[in-house]
């Protein structure tokens, strides 16, 4: 199945008001990747981010939290990547405030104000 099959599949799944079949599992790698990192443990939580990104290579939620790792670990360069993949995502629709903060807050641990 191709990216524009899955969204197509997704669409109608939420038009239908059905999970889509990753949903459970990536729900579950997002959780234990925020409790990676929340513990301190960078390079589990982007051990399990990688494996969300399989699952689901296209999920921004994803990329967003793979941003806010880098972030914590203090290595912005990857984290303005991460966030401007998932920012990338919906071009057509308004991204997620919270991407664009993520974004803000990278550049700035830059010393970049663009």
């Amino acid at each position: 199945m191709n990216r524009h099959e899955r969204r197509a599949q997704a669409k109608a799944n939420a038009k239908s008001g059905k999970p889509a079949p990753a949903a459970q599992p990536l729900a579950m790698l997002h959780a234990a990747m925020l409790k990676e990192a929340i513990a301190g443990r960078p390079l589990e939580a982007l051990s399990i981010g990688q494996q969300a990104l399989a699952l689901a290579p296209d999920n921004a939620d994803t990329m967003h939290l793979m941003a806010m790792v880098y972030l914590e670990a203090k290595q912005a360069e990857h984290a303005v990547e991460w966030v401007s993949r998932a920012i990338g995502q919906n071009p057509e629709r308004d991204s997620k405030a919270a991407y664009f903060a993520t974004l803000g807050l990278a550049l700035s641990s830059l010393g970049r104000s663009d």
